[in-house]
């Protein structure tokens, strides 16, 4: 599409979900950002997104990932960012 000069569109603002703190301790990065994995069940990720729905209010998507077959595990909606995966 960069090549053609096609953009999308965006017709939403931009929503700013997370303010960090700038003194909290950072994260580990744990898997050095290799996504591989050689067997099921030994390497996973996660991520938390948002979808926008009408009224300005937001559905919150966590999702966990077996990096071996590339599969999700488990999907966790939720009205807040604070919702637990559950198997």
């Amino acid at each position: 599409m960069q090549a053609i000069g096609i953009v999308g569109l965006r017709l939403r603002r931009k929503h700013r979900t997370t303010i960090a703190d700038p003194s909290a301790a950072k994260a580990a990065d744990l898997i050095g950002r290799d996504f591989t994995a050689v067997a099921v069940n030994t390497r996973y990720v996660g991520d938390i997104t948002y979808l926008p729905l009408t009224g300005g209010k937001f559905l919150y998507l966590a999702i966990v990932i077996d990096l071996a077959p590339e599969q999700p595990l488990d999907l966790a909606p939720s009205r807040g960012p604070s919702r637990r995966l559950h198997r």
